[in-house]
This record gives C-alpha cells, structure tokens and sequence, in this order.
C-alpha cells in the first residue's frame, strides 16, 4: 500500500513516524532517528507530511519540504486524530 500522509510526531533523540494510505488505515508505524526519517521520505512518492507542532517544528518543514507535496506543522491534538 502506499502512504498517502506520513504524521511526524518529533523528538529530541527519534521521531515517532506512523503513515497511513488512502482508505487512513495505518501502513507503517516505527521510530526513527532523523537522518533515516529523512533519507526514508525522501524515497516516498510525493505525500502530504503532518509534524506535530514543537520548537523544531519549522526546521523539520523546511527539510521536508524539499522531498514531500505538502508538509507543515499541526496542533498535537490534530495530529493525534490522523
């Protein structure tokens, strides 16, 4: 199945990564540290990317913006409705 929005909730150390494909059933749900995260979106078709808001919010959408259709930054209890 393919992911259709990838929720980055980050963290100081690792991200908790979960996606989930077209009918919002979850596909993938692991952790990983940031250069695999961003190594591994970059290797996604384009897909919407919802990060969780916190201080490094803004530098996680600048990153991933370069690799993803749409990525910004989201309420934590948005992001836990996805």
């Amino acid at each position: 199945m393919s992911t259709v929005i990838l929720g980055i909730g980050p963290g100081k150390n690792a991200c908790s990564v979960v996606g989930v494909d077209p009918t919002v059933a979850v596909v993938m749900r692991r952790l990983m540290r940031r250069q695999t995260l961003i190594d591994y979106v970059a290797k996604l078709p384009a897909c919407v990317v919802a990060i969780e808001a916190c201080c490094g919010a803004i530098t996680w959408d600048a990153w991933l913006r370069h690799t993803a259709t749409r990525a910004g930054c989201c309420r934590p209890s948005t992001c836990a409705r996805m």
